[in-house]
C-alpha cells in the first residue's frame, strides 16, 4: 500500500479525478474486501473472474462487498476511506490546483500570506477568490451544523423527558382508575357474597320444600299402587276360589269423588285441551254434565274441525245443519267421510262456510255434480279435497278447475264416472299449477291419454298415488316421468306391468325420497341401481313381494344416507348378505323400520348384522324359520332403541322370550303369533320384565292357559290391544281377569277360543268400557243373542259360530 500510495504521488489532478470519476476507489476496495473474506486458492483468477463480471453488468450496481457470498458478508467495512484516500493520494489539498503568478515573492512566504517553507524558487501559490469563498463557507457551515446538533440533542433531551413524564403521568391514572375498580369490586364481591348467601338458603328450603311434596306425591301414588295391587290379587284370589263378583264393582273405576275438578283446577286454556281429544258426540254429552262443561264443549277452537266419520251411521241432515250453522265462521276443517245419509241440505249449509280449507267428502253416496258445484262455488279457498268413493263425474272435475283456484290436494280415487276428458278439464284449469297431490288409486277407466293430459298440465304434482291400478303401463308413467319432474313420493301397489324403464326415468328427476311398489314381478335390481345412484334423499321404500330383487338392490340402496323405512317382505331372495350390505351402508346410522317378514333365507347371521342399526325401533322377521332361538331371538334383544317386534313363526321359546325381555324391557308392541313353544312360563317372565307392553299378539299359541293371562293382567295394565285368536284354553276367567285390570284395552281378539261363553262378555261390558274393536269369530260358546247385545258397547264387532277352519289346527 504504502509502495502504491508512493507512485501516486507524484500524479496531475487530472489522472486522479479520472480515477475518481471511473469508481477505481470504489473496485479496488470491492476486490481487496472479497480477497480478505473469500480467501480464495487463486487470487489472480479470481481478480480476473470478479473484472470479467464488472464488465458485463458495468459499475453502476458496485458496493463494497459484491465480490463476497451472501452467508459470508461482513456487516462493517474491511477498509476504510481514509485509507484509500491516502492509497490513491486523493486528499483535498492536493486536489487543489497550481496557479502561476507572475509576481516575485520572496521565498518562504505562507500560504495565506505567511511564509512557506519547500516552495520551489521559481513558482509561488497565492489563494483565488473562490477559495476564500469556500474556505468560508465551509467554516460557516460547520458552525450552522455544530449550532443544529446541539440545539436537536436539546430538543431530544426536552422530548424524551416530555414522554417520561406523560408515561409516568398514564401510569398513574391507570394505577387510580384500578384501585377505584378494586375498591368497587371488594363492594360488589361482598354484596354478591351476601345475596348468594341468601339465595342459597332460599334454595336449601325450596329443595326441602319440594323433596316433601315429591315424598309425599311419591307415597300417595305407591299407596295407591300397594292398595291396587292388593285389591287386584284380592279379585284374583276370589276369582280362583270361584266366588261370585259378576255384581261387584271392579277395582279401579274410580273414586266416589264427584267434583268438577276439570274446570275448577286445570282452567280453561287445559280444560280446551283436553275437550280436544273428543269427537262430537262426546263433546254433546260434555256440554249436558253442567254450566261449566258446556262453556268449555262450547269454546270456539274445539269446533273449527269437525269430524263426523265417527258417528257416520247416526248423523242426519237436521244434526249436520244445525252445527254447520253454529260453527262456520272459524269452521277450517270438515270431514263426512262415509256419512251416506246426507243430502242436499247439509251440502247447502258445507257452501256457507267460507272459511273452510280441508274438506273430505269420500264415500258420500249422497254428493253428486250439483251437490259438488254447490260446495265449491261456496268455499272457494280449499286446500284439500277428498273426493274418493263418490259417484261424481267429468263436470265435477270441470267444476273444481272452474271455482277451486287454491287447491293443493285432490283425491279421486275409486272414483269410476270420469274419463280421460275430466283430467284434462283439470289439467287446463288455474288449480294446475298447485296442485301437489292427486290419488287416482282404482281409477282404471284412464287411459295412456289421460296421463298424458294430465302430465302436460299439473307440472307441480310432487305425491302420485296409483295403488291398485292393474292396467298402468310404461306408457303411462313415462308420460308423468318427463313433464312431473318434482314428483318425490310416489305410491304404485299392485300394478304388475311396470318395467325397469319406468323406474329408471322416475330414478332420472333425483327428487324421489318415498316410493311403495307391491306385487312387481319384473322390477329388477336394474331399477333399484338407478334410484340408489340417484336419488339420495330416498328416505321410505317399500317394496313388498317383487321377486326379482336380489341382494344386489339392498347394496345399490346401501348408501342412502337418509333412509328410514325399508319394507322388503315376501322378497324370498334376499339372504343374510343382502341385510349385511344394509348395514355396513351409509344408511346404518338412519334406518328405523326393517321388514323381512317371508325373507326365507334370512338366518342368524342377518340377525348378528341388524345389531348395527342402533336407532331402529320397528323390526319384523315374520316366519323366517333359519333364525334359531339363541343365536337369533336373543342378540334381538341387543336392539335398545327397537319397540315394536314381530317374530310371528319364528323358532321362539319360553328361553328365547325370557332373554328377549331381559335385554330390552322398553318393548311396546310385540306380535308372537303361532309361536307354538311358548307356555305360561315364558310368558310369566316376560311380562314381569316389560310391563309398559301396550299392544301384544299372542294369537295361535297355543300352549297358553288362563295362568299366563294372569300374569299378563297383573303386570301390564296399560294394555290397549291383545290378540288371543287360536288359544283354545283361554276360559272365562282369563277375561275376567283382563276386565277387572286391563280398564284402557280397545281392541280384543277371541276368535277359535271355543271355551268362553256368553259369561266373558258380560265381564266385558263391566269392565272395559273403551273396548272398540271385538272380533269373536269360531266361538261356538257364545250365542248369537249375546253378540247382539255386545254390539251395543262395542262399535266393531264381528262373530261367527261357524266351524273351526282346518288352518287353526285343532284336533
Amino acid at each position: 500500500m504504502a509502495t502504491m500510495a508512493a507512485s501516486m504521488k507524484g500524479q496531475t489532478p487530472e489522472l486522479k479525478r479520472y480515477l475518481r470519476s471511473n469508481k477505481l476507489p470504489d473496485i479496488y476496495e470491492a476486490l481487496l474486501t472479497g480477497l480478505a473474506v473469500m480467501c480464495p486458492g487463486d487470487p489472480l483468477q479470481f481478480i480476473l473472474d470478479k473484472l470479467r463480471c464488472l464488465k458485463e453488468n458495468g459499475i453502476d450496481e458496485l458496493n463494497w462487498d459484491m465480490f463476497v457470498e451472501e452467508h459470508m458478508r461482513p456487516p462493517n467495512k474491511i477498509i476504510t476511506e481514509s485509507n484509500l484516500d491516502f492509497i490513491f493520494n486523493l486528499d483535498d489539498e492536493s486536489m487543489i490546483d497550481y496557479i502561476d503568478i507572475p509576481v516575485n515573492i520572496q521565498r518562504g512566504q505562507g500560504y495565506f500570506g505567511g511564509r512557506f517553507e519547500g516552495i520551489t524558487k521559481n513558482r509561488t501559490i497565492w489563494p483565488t477568490p473562490e477559495m476564500y469563498a469556500t474556505a468560508y463557507g465551509h467554516y460557516n457551515m460547520s458552525l450552522k451544523n455544530m449550532c443544529f446538533s446541539a440545539w436537536m440533542q436539546y430538543y431530544l433531551h426536552k422530548k424524551k423527558k416530555k414522554q417520561a413524564m406523560e408515561k409516568k403521568m398514564n401510569r398513574a391514572a391507570l394505577h387510580h382508575a384500578h384501585r377505584i375498580l378494586r375498591v368497587h369490586l371488594n363492594v360488589w364481591r361482598d354484596w354478591l357474597r351476601y345475596r348468594k348467601g341468601c339465595q342459597a338458603m332460599a334454595y336449601h328450603k325450596l329443595k326441602r320444600i319440594y323433596f316433601v311434596s315429591v315424598g309425599i306425591v311419591l307415597f300417595r301414588e305407591w299407596r295407591a299402587v300397594a292398595k291396587r295391587n292388593k285389591d287386584q290379587r284380592e279379585y284374583f284370589e276370589r276369582l280362583e276360589r270361584g266366588e261370585n263378583v259378576d255384581d261387584e264393582e271392579t277395582f279401579g273405576q274410580g273414586d266416589g269423588d264427584a267434583q268438577d275438578k276439570l274446570s275448577g283446577q286445570l282452567g280453561i286454556e287445559l280444560a280446551v285441551k283436553v275437550f280436544s281429544f273428543l269427537d262430537i258426540a262426546d263433546l254433546a254429552r260434555c256440554a249436558c254434565v253442567c254450566r261449566s262443561w258446556k262453556v268449555i264443549a262450547y269454546h270456539s277452537s274445539l269446533w273449527n274441525r269437525l269430524d263426523f266419520s265417527k258417528v257416520r251411521n247416526r248423523v242426519t241432515d237436521t244434526v249436520t245443519t244445525k252445527l254447520l250453522s253454529k260453527c262456520r265462521p272459524y269452521l277450517i276443517h270438515l270431514s263426512m267421510r262415509g256419512c251416506s245419509q246426507l243430502h242436499s241440505s247439509t251440502f247447502m249449509a258445507v257452501s256457507e262456510c267460507r272459511n273452510l280449507q280441508d274438506l273430505n267428502l269420500s264415500e258420500c253416496k249422497g254428493l253428486d255434480d250439483e251437490s259438488l258445484k254447490l260446495v265449491v262455488k261456496g268455499c272457494k279457498i280449499i286446500l284439500y279435497l277428498n273426493l274418493s268413493h263418490t259417484h261424481i263425474t267429468d263436470a265435477s272435475l270441470r267444476t273444481i278447475s272452474k271455482y277451486c283456484h287454491n287447491v293443493q290436494f285432490l283425491s279421486l280415487g275409486y272414483c269410476k264416472k270420469f274419463s280421460d276428458r275430466g283430467l284434462q278439464y283439470l289439467s287446463a284449469g288455474k288449480c294446475s299449477k298447485k296442485l301437489e297431490y292427486l290419488d287416482l288409486s282404482g281409477c282404471l277407466q284412464i287411459t295412456p291419454d289421460g296421463f298424458k293430459s294430465l302430465s302436460h298440465g299439473c307440472t307441480m304434482l310432487q305425491t302420485l298415488i296409483l295403488n291398485e291400478f292393474p292396467t298402468l303401463n310404461d306408457d303411462c308413467m313415462i308420460a308423468i316421468a318427463a313433464k312431473c319432474t318434482k314428483i318425490h313420493t310416489l305410491s304404485i301397489l299392485g300394478s304388475p306391468l311396470l318395467t325397469d324403464e319406468t323406474f329408471k326415468r322416475l330414478a332420472n328427476n333425483r327428487h324421489l325420497r318415498k316410493l311403495r311398489v307391491e306385487g312387481n314381478q319384473r322390477m329388477s335390481d336394474l331399477s333399484l341401481k338407478a334410484i340408489g345412484k340417484n336419488c339420495t334423499d330416498l328416505e321410505h321404500l317399500y317394496l313388498a313381494d317383487c321377486q326379482r330383487l336380489t341382494d344386489v338392490s339392498l347394496k345399490a340402496i346401501a348408501n342412502c344416507t337418509k333412509l328410514v323405512v325399508c319394507n322388503i317382505a315376501d322378497v324370498v331372495q334376499i339372504t343374510n348378505t343382502g341385510v349385511q350390505n344394509l348395514a355396513e351402508g351409509s344408511c346404518a346410522g338412519s334406518l328405523r323400520e326393517l321388514n323381512l317378514t317371508n325373507c326365507i333365507r334370512v338366518g342368524d347371521m342377518a340377525m348378528f348384522n341388524i345389531r348395527k342399526f342402533k336407532n331402529m325401533v320397528y323390526l319384523s322377521v315374520c316366519f323366517c324359520e333359519h333364525i334359531s332361538e339363541k343365536s337369533g331371538i336373543e342378540l334381538l334383544g341387543q336392539l335398545h332403541a327397537l319397540v315394536s317386534l314381530d317374530i310371528s313363526g319364528c323358532n321362539c321359546s319360553d328361553e328365547g322370550l325370557s332373554s328377549l325381555g331381559k335385554y330390552n324391557n322398553h318393548l311396546r308392541d310385540v306380535t308372537l303369533s303361532e309361536c307354538a313353544d311358548i307356555t305360561d312360563l315364558g310368558l310369566q317372565k316376560f311380562t314381569q320384565q316389560c310391563k309398559d307392553i301396550e299392544r301384544l299378539d299372542l294369537s295361535h299359541c297355543k300352549l297358553l292357559t288362563d295362568g299366563a293371562i294372569k300374569n299378563l293382567a297383573f303386570c301390564c295394565r296399560y294394555l290397549t290391544s291383545l290378540n288371543l285368536a287360536g288359544c283354545k284354553l283361554i276360559t272365562n276367567l282369563s277375561i275376567q281377569y283382563l276386565s277387572g285390570v286391563c280398564h284402557h284395552l280397545h281392541t280384543l281378539d277371541i276368535s277359535g277360543c271355543i271355551i268362553i261363553t256368553d259369561k266373558a262378555l258380560k265381564y266385558l261390558r263391566k269392565g272395559c268400557k273403551k273396548l272398540k274393536y271385538l272380533t269373536m269369530l269360531y266361538c261356538k260358546g257364545i250365542t248369537k243373542h249375546a253378540a247382539m247385545k255386545m254390539m251395543r258397547h262395542v262399535p266393531a264387532l264381528k262373530y261367527s259360530d261357524d266351524e273351526i277352519p282346518i288352518y287353526y289346527g285343532y284336533k
